[in-house]
């Protein structure tokens, strides 16, 4: 999905200046700062800017809630909404593997080595912390769009490609995307300008799975995992 929305201006105004490891541009986002961290690939990274009230407590199966502009919340790290990974998946898995390997290979596999494997796939998957105060995004903008020539390229919006990580509306996670590849790839066909407009910001967001997400007995609230996707696009 492209949304034109998102305004990179530029902190200097000839290219030739321009070191992107002395650079420390910031998002500020009502009372909340987040800094860019530079990627040698070419693209700076905010990462986990939080974008709706922790869905706790009394917002639990609710709608999400925006973040007011007073509000000074901490974003101290990758986060992971609570995933809803069954026990059978990984017994399901070992059933596919033991078929295939085992037919008329003469070799003895057990079942149990394919589900120990598949768990430890799954930990390794979801290495950061679950919690259910979990609705962040990352920002990804490409270095080109920090380093223009104000006078030349002026203050031009870029277009803006969103992903929402998940599988199946049960698991996954902000992280699985590669956002800096989409940024730095997606637009690999543009026609460069020398203003950075042939690449794009990518945005990749966390939101609500499994009965977080999808269960309350709140009209208003139905789909609690979609309306996050909604709250995060705006």
């Amino acid at each position: 999905m492209l949304l034109p929305t998102f305004s990179a201006k530029p902190v200097i105004s000839r290219r030739d200046d321009f070191d992107p490891f002395e650079l420390y541009p910031t998002i500020e986002i009502g009372s909340n700062t987040y800094t860019g961290q530079y990627n040698p690939r070419g693209f700076y990274k905010f990462a986990d800017i939080r974008y709706g009230m922790p869905p706790t407590g009394e917002r639990r199966f609710r709608k999400p809630e925006a973040v007011p502009d007073d509000v000074l919340l901490d974003h101290d790290g990758p986060r992971v909404c609570p995933q809803a990974v069954a026990d059978w998946e990984c017994q399901r898995a070992a059933n596919i593997e033991l078929h295939r390997l085992s037919e008329g290979s003469g070799l003895n596999f057990t079942p149990d080595y394919f589900i120990d494997d598949c768990r430890r796939d799954q930990e390794r998957m979801f290495m950061y912390p679950e919690t259910e105060d979990c609705l962040f995004l990352d920002v990804f903008v490409p270095a080109t769009l920090f380093a223009r020539d104000l006078s030349v390229c002026g203050d031009k919006l870029a277009p803006v490609a969103v992903t929402f990580g998940e599988e199946m509306y049960v698991r996954g996670f902000k992280a699985q995307t590669d956002g800096g590849y989409l940024t730095l790839m997606a637009s690999r066909d543009i026609p460069s300008t020398g203003c950075g407009d042939e690449f794009i910001v990518s945005v990749a967001a966390n939101f609500r799975l499994g009965m977080f997400g999808w269960l309350t007995d709140d009209d208003e609230s139905l789909n609690a995992g979609l309306l996050d996707q909604r709250l995060a696009l705006e």
